[in-house]
């Protein structure tokens, strides 16, 4: 299992690394986490101390085969959504529109973000929940 009790972080490589291995992480709602964990579905999402986390890992260990489907749609997330030809394809992007005479203003980076989030929010509401993913 993982854990990122975090109360400020931006988008942690440990926890993408985490997920990409197909480990349920328990992380607390700060935005990097937000952006990759959906709470029920790829891992948990948490507001609290050690005992919150302590007793979702317990939850974890008497329901294996949540912790592994967990596991198993965070590691199908990264693929979705992470993989280095996605990232790759997001930069060139922007970087060809800047080599082209374009600007990098704020709402252009804001758009870069823009979509990925997006790419994030449509892999989430791929999953409807637990009982549809086999």
């Amino acid at each position: 299992f993982f854990s990122l009790p975090s109360s400020n972080e931006g988008m942690s490589a440990a926890l993408i690394e985490a997920l990409a291995s197909g480990i349920p992480p328990i992380v607390t709602p700060i935005s990097g986490s937000l952006d990759a964990v959906e709470d029920g579905v790829v891992g948990r999402v948490l507001q609290g101390d050690s005992r919150v986390i302590a007793d979702v890992l317990a939850e974890y260990i008497m329901n294996p085969e949540t912790a592994q489907e967990h596991g198993r749609v965070a590691r199908q997330r990264v693929v979705d959504i992470y993989s280095n030809e996605r990232v790759f394809a997001a930069y060139e992007r922007l970087f060809r529109r800047l080599m082209t005479g374009g600007v990098a203003t704020e709402e252009h980076i804001g758009n870069f973000k823009d979509e990925l989030q997006s790419a994030i929010r449509r892999s989430f509401s791929s999953v409807k929940g637990p009982a549809l993913c086999t």
